[in-house]
């Protein structure tokens, strides 16, 4: 069933969260495409979009194509809105904010390219690791080893991954560190195309941890002068503790989350929080000066 009031045009990283980044005297945004090593300077609506990125032609009789983009729009996206806003407001949040806020983290993770291609990559992998050990396929194998052969992954599998995935984030974050820390003056946060990125000082880009490494860090900015860091308590109550050791929370209970704030990140810190973001993104990096990403680029 298709809804035919569902726009084509489906944001990746949502219009609203952009449109926080845009320079305040016009509403463009800077953008630096890294693939292609260009700037432009464009409105949000025109930014990490693509058509029909969210339509499941595949889906059953009865539901709907756009059944994604469609929750995406009415539920995910508006209540995390309304918890930035209070964030930004200095209101207290509640659990139906903090919630709010961990689905769309987690979902914001999963939607974009990149992971699409993890995706893509990964299943590759998995078919060319299962056809080469199977001994019921050894000639397809060795038909592999010798030709120029493309496996083509379709477009199903990155609904597929991120269905086995999701739940991992939600299980983890109500158990980090949640802190809001506020760029020093004459300093800002960027974003990209990857916003929600994760952090830690084992796996330096372009290489990326697992969440549930003890050193990881999940890094998301909220705008220019605001950013969110969850950071597990074990790492960051002991730092004698292997950032690359597991953590495991499957018998701890959840504690009611406390968002703190009041820090200030020095300038040199919002450039290697800058770098690093740029560097774990796909192709597209925004900022509401251009003057800020030019300093990721030359750090």
């Amino acid at each position: 069933m298709k809804n035919k009031n569902t726009p084509k045009r489906h944001h990746f990283v949502p219009r609203w969260y952009l449109e926080l980044f845009v320079n305040p005297t016009d509403g463009f945004l800077e953008l630096f495409d890294k693939s292609q090593k260009k700037w432009r300077r464009q409105k949000p609506n025109k930014v990490m979009v693509i058509n029909n990125y969210y339509r499941q032609l595949w889906a059953p009789e009865g539901t709907d194509v756009n059944i994604i983009e469609i929750l995406l729009g009415s539920k995910i996206e508006p209540q995390a809105k309304n918890a930035f806003d209070k964030i930004f407001n200095q209101e207290q949040l509640n659990t139906e904010d903090v919630g709010a806020l961990i689905a769309f983290i987690e979902i914001q993770r999963l939607r974009v390219p990149r992971e699409a291609k993890k995706a893509n990559q990964l299943t590759e992998a998995l078919m060319l690791k299962y056809i080469h050990e199977h001994p019921d396929f050894k000639d397809i194998s060795i038909i592999f080893k010798t030709l120029p052969i493309k496996i083509e992954i379709l477009d199903p599998v990155r609904f597929e991954y991120m269905k086995t995935v999701i739940g991992i984030f939600s299980s983890i974050i109500p158990h980090m560190l949640w802190e809001i820390v506020t760029s020093e003056f004459g300093s800002s946060f960027l974003t990209t195309d990857s916003p929600v990125t994760l952090y830690n000082s084992a796996f330096l880009p372009p290489f990326e941890p697992g969440i549930k490494h003890a050193g990881t860090q999940v890094i998301f900015p909220l705008s220019p002068k605001k950013l969110l860091i969850l950071a597990h308590p074990r790492y960051a109550y002991d730092k004698t503790v292997d950032p690359q050791e597991h953590v495991d929370y499957k018998h701890e209970n959840s504690k009611k989350i406390q968002v703190l704030s009041g820090r200030e990140l020095p300038i040199e810190g919002v450039k290697k929080i800058n770098w690093m973001m740029l560097q774990l993104s796909d192709k597209h990096i925004v900022a509401s000066d251009k003057k800020t990403i030019e300093e990721a680029l030359a750090t």
